[in-house]
C-alpha cells in the first residue's frame, strides 16, 4: 500500500467514525420528540426536527452520488431537503418520522459500507460542481465537510429547538 494510499484510507476511517458518532447523537436528540411536533417552529428557529434529519438524508445522498454511487432516497426529497429549500410548519409535507428515521439510518449504513472501496483517485480528485469547487476543491474535503462538520452543525440545531422547547440535554 502506498503512503498516498494509507493516508487516504486513514482519513476515510476518521470520517466514518466521526459520521458514525454524529449519528448516534442525531439518534439521541431525535429519539424523544414526538411526532406532532417534528415540524414545529420553535422560537424563531425554524430548521424543525423533520427538515433537520432530511436535509441530512439528502446530504448523505449527495456523499454517495460523489463516491460513484446512486442515492437512496427520490428526487423529490430533494426539493423539500435540499439546498435551499424552505423549512414549512406543515407536517403533511414531509415523510413520517419513522420514514425519515429509516432513511436516514439507510444512507448513514451505505455511506459507511461504500466509502473505504471508492478508489482514492477519486476521492483526490476535484468536486465537479464549481461552486463548491471555491470551498472544498477536491472531493475528500467535501466528503469530510457533509459527513462531519456538516452533520455536527445540524446536531447543534436540533439541539438549540429541543433546548428551546423545553426538552432536555440529552448528554450529561
Amino acid at each position: 500500500m502506498s503512503e498516498a494510499t494509507q493516508q487516504v484510507t486513514f482519513s476515510v476511517s476518521s470520517i466514518l467514525a466521526g459520521y458514525e458518532f454524529s449519528r448516534g447523537y442525531m439518534m439521541k436528540l431525535l429519539e424523544d420528540i414526538p411526532e406532532e411536533k417534528m415540524a414545529t417552529f420553535s422560537h424563531g428557529i425554524v430548521n424543525h426536527p423533520a427538515w433537520q434529519i432530511g436535509h441530512l438524508v439528502t446530504s448523505g445522498n449527495y456523499a454517495l452520488e460523489i463516491a460513484g454511487h446512486d442515492r437512496l432516497v427520490p428526487d423529490t426529497w430533494q426539493e423539500i431537503f435540499g439546498i435551499g429549500s424552505e423549512p414549512v410548519e406543515d407536517s403533511s409535507k414531509y415523510p413520517s418520522k419513522a420514514e425519515l428515521l429509516e432513511a436516514y439510518a439507510a444512507v448513514h449504513e451505505r455511506v459507511k459500507e461504500v466509502l473505504p472501496q471508492v478508489d482514492p483517485a477519486l476521492l483526490t480528485a476535484e468536486v465537479t460542481d464549481e461552486g463548491i469547487r471555491e470551498y472544498f476543491g477536491t472531493n475528500d474535503l467535501l466528503l469530510s465537510f457533509i459527513l462531519g462538520a456538516h452533520e455536527g452543525v445540524h446536531a447543534g440545531q436540533l439541539s438549540a429547538w429541543r433546548r428551546s422547547q423545553g426538552m432536555p440535554h440529552v448528554f450529561g
